[in-house]
Order: structure tokens, then sequence, then C-alpha cells
């Protein structure tokens, strides 16, 4: 990952540095997809909650073992005539399937049902800040009146009505 401070979008660009060692083998037989039509389907990454340093260990050692078609390194092809389509085909489809194999082993999934749309980082830090404020009420005994109940009370209402007031809206426009 190419992490210079300068990229302002949630997208990360891949970096990819293939080094040319003698007798790679393929172990393709691991990242072969199963399908199982009963299963619910669970397909949203969540970057957020991964271990990242895992997933990027993961990739780059399996991406060393792919099979490296060498002899694409010499073709004279003509773009529109290339008769080696397969093979890059191939390959491409092999380092998709490392990615997708290190994302299975290292970051959770969930379904595309438990995401809300309207949901934005507004909302995530108000609700942060009403569970603060919770947690230390209760820390202070939970007391029924003064600064602290009032505090947490206020916090946990902007909370609740930034998400009725964002819902209803996204709700309205047909985004929900």
């Amino acid at each position: 990952m190419v992490d210079s401070g300068i990229y302002l979008s949630d997208h990360v660009p891949v970096k990819c540095i293939i080094a040319f060692p003698s007798g790679v083998g393929n172990n393709s037989d691991m990242y072969n997809k199963k399908n199982n039509p009963n299963k619910k389907l669970c397909n949203i990454l969540r970057w957020d909650k991964g271990d990242a340093n895992m997933y990027y260990y993961i990739t780059g050692l399996h991406l060393q073992n792919l099979q490296l078609p060498y002899h694409l390194l010499s073709c004279n092809c003509d773009v529109c005539n290339c008769c080696h389509r397969s093979d890059i085909s191939k390959y491409y489809n092999d380092i998709i399937d490392v990615m997708i194999y290190a994302a299975k082993c290292t970051i959770p999934s969930v379904c595309s049902s438990s995401s809300k749309a309207y949901w934005n980082s507004e909302l995530q830090q108000l609700k942060e800040d009403s569970v603060q404020a919770h947690l230390g009420w209760e820390a202070m005994s939970k007391p029924r009146h003064g600064w602290l109940n009032n505090f947490r009370l206020h916090c946990k209402y902007k909370y609740k009505l930034a998400l009725k007031m964002l819902y209803y809206h996204n709700f309205i426009y047909g985004r929900i």
C-alpha cells in the first residue's frame, strides 16, 4: 500500500513488485472458489476491522508462489490479434484469487443486509460520543441529576436525532 498522505480517497492503491525467481510452482488449488447455494451472501469486507499487515503478508507470500508467464515478456503479438489472451486472463485471475484468499483469511465480512446506506463518519462520531458519555456516567454510579447526567442525555439525544433525521432524509429520497 502506498501511504504518503496525499490520497484523500478511501480506495487504497495497490503497489506490486514482481521478482522473477526460477522454478516457481503453482498453488492455484488453494484459491478455488466453492459454490454453496444455501450460504447467505455476506460479502462486504470491513477493512477497518481487519488485520491489514497480515493481509499484506499473506498476499505477498502467495503472489511469490504464482507461476509467472515468462513467455509473455517476449510476446510480439498485435494488440488486436494477441494469441496470449487466455494466459493473461489466467495470470490476472490468479492474482485476484490470491487477493480474495488473503482477504478471507484476515478481513471480516458482513452481510449486505446489516449495512446502513445512510451511515457516515458524523453518525459514527456522535455514537462514540454517546457511548463514552454513558460509560463515564456509569463509572460515576449513574447519577440521575447534575451536569454528568445532562451531558449523557445531551449526547444520546443528539445522536438519536441525527440518526433519525438522516434515516428519514434517505427514506424520502429513496436511498433506503
